[in-house]
């Protein structure tokens, strides 16, 4: 029994996540309207740019927003080029014949704005219940 399970920790976090989205929807919307602006500049940080003509459509294509039901708020990011699933995940070069590996663009933003995102909600969670 050397090992720390932390798996009861964010259990709890999640019932706290969910008791402030059924009692304070207002706040629970904030947090996560900041948390996908935020993830959706860095996802278009991340994007690449052509290498030739330096052209930044690609980049521009990528939105937010906020969905909200009973008890929920959900974030999403989405990237609204027609291209742009060749770019996240790779595609076949039709000069070349060479496969060009994806870039993830979306997978880095998630893993890097992670512990950002919950260090936001814990945050929030920690003002409203005074702990």
């Amino acid at each position: 029994m050397n090992d720390l399970d932390f798996s009861e920790l964010d259990s709890f976090t999640e019932k706290m996540w969910d008791r402030v989205n059924r009692d304070y929807p207002e706040k629970a919307e904030k947090v996560v309207k900041r948390c996908v602006y935020r993830a959706k500049n860095v996802a278009k940080n991340n994007t690449p740019v052509r290498k030739y003509g330096q052209s930044t459509l690609t980049k521009d294509k990528w939105t937010g927003s906020v969905k909200k039901s009973p008890n929920k708020t959900l974030g999403i990011i989405k990237l609204r080029s027609r291209k742009g699933h060749l770019i996240e995940h790779g595609h076949i070069d039709a000069d070349t014949g060479a496969f060009i590996e994806g870039a993830h663009m979306l997978e880095r933003t998630m893993t890097g704005e992670q512990p950002k995102i919950d260090r936001d909600i814990e945050k929030m969670v920690d003002d409203i219940f005074n702990l």
